[in-house]
């Protein structure tokens, strides 16, 4: 893990590929000043650092003049409230609300039915349960990336005309449905999104 002792700076831990991701993006995009710090969830080194700012030991966590502010919602609202190269969060009230319900459906909804997949240890300690988490965590999953689709499928990007901070989590659902064999090429809307997010540099940085 790298660190600089610059406190000024905005620092953000992650870890690919988890959510983290989507406050990366945001980073990237908003023209801020910051340093991108990987920590290796299972490295006891890089998590014991990690606690030191987060006592849950989760990523994203952003520092904000040595200041820790977890959670993606509120991690992105800082970034977009803050951003010098764009307006990622809309300043009209009904387009900011609806942009911040999609990011509390991602984080408490779709985001939890990836995690029955990838871990149902965190649902039950019932190993004789989990077939049956992951097959539930599967479908649901694949429901909610038809409601995206189905978003999509009126606009280029999640939240209307422009990019917003709700694109990162949309692309970070794609790679999650590939990462666990479901058919996001049946998909057409959502799979010109991935294609056109991923043209973009701050995603390929």
């Amino acid at each position: 893990m790298r660190f600089s002792e610059n406190e000024n700076m905005l620092k953000l831990f992650y870890f690919h590929p988890a959510c983290s991701l989507v406050s990366h993006i945001a980073l990237e995009e908003s023209g801020l000043n910051f340093e991108a710090i990987r920590v290796e969830l299972n490295n006891p080194k890089d998590r014991q650092h990690l606690l030191k700012y987060n006592p849950a030991g989760k990523v994203p966590t952003l520092l904000v003049d040595g200041h820790p502010l977890t959670e993606n919602i509120a991690i992105l609202t800082y970034i977009a409230d803050n951003s010098l190269n764009c307006e990622l969060l809309s300043k009209t009230p009904l387009l900011r609300a609806k942009t911040l319900s999609y990011l509390a459906w991602s984080a408490n909804t779709v985001h939890p039915a990836f995690r029955q997949v990838m871990r149902p240890n965190y649902f039950s300690s019932e190993e004789t349960a989990y077939e049956g988490l992951r097959e539930k965590g599967r479908s649901n999953f694949w429901s909610y990336l038809q409601t995206i689709e189905s978003q999509l499928t009126h606009s280029d990007w999640t939240m209307g005309g422009a990019f917003s901070v709700a694109d990162g989590y949309t692309y970070l659902f794609h790679k999650w449905g590939k990462l666990i064999g479901l058919p996001v090429e049946k998909l057409p809307a959502y799979a010109r999104f991935a294609e056109t997010i991923v043209s973009r540099a701050t995603v390929t940085r």
